[in-house]
């Protein structure tokens, strides 16, 4: 059985932004380390290719990115970055 690719909308908080963006996966991990491994959207979302290293090397374990209790296709994963907390969330889109 193939599974299928879902599209995740990725919402970061970071150094007092919010950065929103799209990536298509087979599970929410898979999207956000396919993001953070693309350089597409660097300028639109403003985070650089040490931000989405860094992002990767967090989310290659699969226990990191936790589901959001109370909320259903709503996973969450906050991390230091130099001396910045970045929060990071990830939603299943339906389209």
């Amino acid at each position: 059985m193939t599974r299928t690719n879902k599209l995740f909308t990725l919402y970061i908080e970071f150094d007092g932004g919010s950065y929103l963006a799209q990536a298509a996966g087979r599970s929410p991990r898979d999207a956000v380390i396919r993001w953070a491994g693309s350089t597409d959207d660097l300028v639109l979302v403003g985070l650089d290719e040490a931000f989405r290293f860094t992002v990767s090397t967090q989310l290659a374990d699969v226990n990191r990115l936790h589901a959001v209790y109370g909320l259903r296709n709503v996973w969450a994963h906050d991390f230091d970055f130099g001396d910045q907390l970045a929060v990071f969330h990830v939603i299943e889109t339906t389209t």
